[in-house]
């Protein structure tokens, strides 16, 4: 009586891969049976149709890659045109920040020498202004295009003091009138409404901003 043992042999002859079989005990194994571990790999045929279908998965077709295209398109112009805003409105708050400065510190110098003055003089359209104190020293307002500038003159030879007020779109002009026997002087600033830039094309109405200040001592007038 013969028993039997699985085995999984490789039969040289043409007959290909062989299942777990039924073999002789005692039966040698020679070179034209060699062992093989695992399953039976598949034709080569099939491996190359499975191949080729799978890599035709894989790929992207042209309308994918259209859309995908279109999808960041839009996505940039969106997050382009919201950085836009953001710098122009930062822009905006700090030139309206600058401006409101500007004629905060303005005031305050021109209020001290009106209060203080012996003699006033406004020249030249209103756009320069001159403040003469009883120690001979001298202030001078000038309006140029990008700034309003004020220069202290102390008496003798001593340095003048500069500073100036930067405009950002704004105007300054001086001038004086009398209200109940008084002189009052007015420094008038016409500031850009808030949220409009120098390069704006829409014709806007300027906010007015008077400042005004009456000499506290005697003083002469000239204009």
């Amino acid at each position: 009586m013969k028993s039997t043992t699985p085995i999984n042999t490789r039969e040289v002859g043409g007959r290909g891969w062989s299942r777990f079989g039924e073999a002789p005990v005692g039966r040698a194994l020679t070179g034209a049976s060699l062992p093989l571990v695992g399953p039976a790999p598949a034709t080569p045929s099939g491996l190359v149709t499975r191949a080729k279908i799978t890599a035709r998965r894989r790929g992207v077709s042209l309308i994918e890659m259209v859309t995908a295209i279109a999808l960041l398109g839009s996505l940039l112009t969106v997050t382009a045109t919201t950085l836009h805003q953001v710098i122009r409105t930062e822009t905006v708050a700090r030139r309206s920040n600058d401006r409101l400065t500007a004629v905060s510190r303005a005031a305050t110098a021109f209020r001290a020498d009106i209060h203080a003055t012996t003699q006033i003089t406004v020249a030249d359209e209103g756009r320069h202004l001159t403040c003469r104190f009883a120690d001979q020293s001298v202030v001078d307002y000038v309006v140029e295009p990008t700034a309003l500038r004020r220069t202290y003159q102390p008496s003798g030879n001593a340095t003048p003091q500069r500073e100036a007020y930067v405009l950002h779109d704004a105007t300054v002009s001086f001038r004086s009138e009398e209200r109940s026997g008084r002189t009052v002087y007015t420094m008038l600033w016409q500031l850009p409404p808030a949220g409009v830039v120098s390069s704006s094309t829409v014709p806007v109405a300027p906010v007015p901003i008077p400042i005004e200040a009456v000499p506290r001592r005697n003083q002469s007038r000239s204009e």
